[in-house]
């Protein structure tokens, strides 16, 4: 399987002397579900910021396989702050403002939108302002907005952060669906590993702003756990 994205020696710097990132590679296969892993603070949104081109990218390499442009790639992006849902009614965001502005016209965003909110557990909210809905439910939104253009690579920021279980199932759920049946790349951030094994493909690890190490689920022997591989690689790293 190739490669959608390579990310190669990314270093950013917020200023004050101290680089935010220092020396992150990465590698995200083409159809599957990438798991970006560190404490807080390891650099993970800094590093999702980049490669969503929220930031700009001043030093390193990004391509699309061997040396494809990045830039070509329809992405969807998610940030942890859930901030993608201005104030009104969410449905009608998603359907007549933010579907157009991606190039879909309105009936099949609106298609998009409920089909993806029935799946999400959230279609009898769609006609809600978006200032009346729980941290949880723009979240979901949030995550359907990230979704809604058929993108090549969806960047998705501890979208787990905040959600009882019964809404974490669900968004499990939608991510392994929406990658099975469209074939779509997903590099999505937590901290808590037990959120993301079971769902990812393989695995990269930060620490303290640098790339650790790389874990293809292949390799994860049958008497180890990602736990016990994560907490390895920070002791030696």
């Amino acid at each position: 399987m190739d490669d959608i994205l390579v990310a190669t020696q990314l270093t950013y710097s917020y200023g004050g002397g101290r680089n935010a990132i220092d020396g992150v590679d990465l590698r995200v296969r083409r159809a599957s579900i990438h798991g970006l892993v560190g404490d807080n603070g390891s650099g993970k949104s800094t590093t999702l910021a980049i490669l969503a081109r929220h930031r700009r990218l001043q030093s390193g390499r990004l391509s699309v396989g061997v040396d494809g442009d990045w830039r070509s790639l329809r992405l969807g992006w998610m940030a942890s702050d859930d901030s993608a849902l201005p104030r009104g009614p969410v449905g009608s965001f998603l359907a007549k403002v933010l579907g157009p502005c991606l190039g879909l016209n309105e009936r099949h965003a609106a298609q998009r939108t409920a089909a993806f909110a029935e799946r999400l557990g959230v279609a009898e909210l769609l006609g809600r302002d978006s200032q009346k809905l729980s941290h949880g439910q723009r979240v979901r939104f949030s995550i359907l907005a990230a979704f809604l253009e058929t993108p090549d690579l969806v960047l998705l920021d501890e979208p787990f952060q905040g959600l009882d279980p019964t809404a974490t199932d669900r968004v499990r759920a939608f991510l392994l669906l929406q990658q099975r049946e469209s074939g779509v790349s997903i590099l999505v951030s937590d901290h808590r590993l037990e959120v993301l094994d079971g769902m990812c493909d393989a695995w990269t690890f930060l620490r303290e702003g640098r790339s650790v190490g790389h874990l293809d689920r292949e390799d994860l022997g049958e008497d180890a756990s990602l736990a016990s591989v994560y907490r390895d690689l920070q002791t030696r790293s």
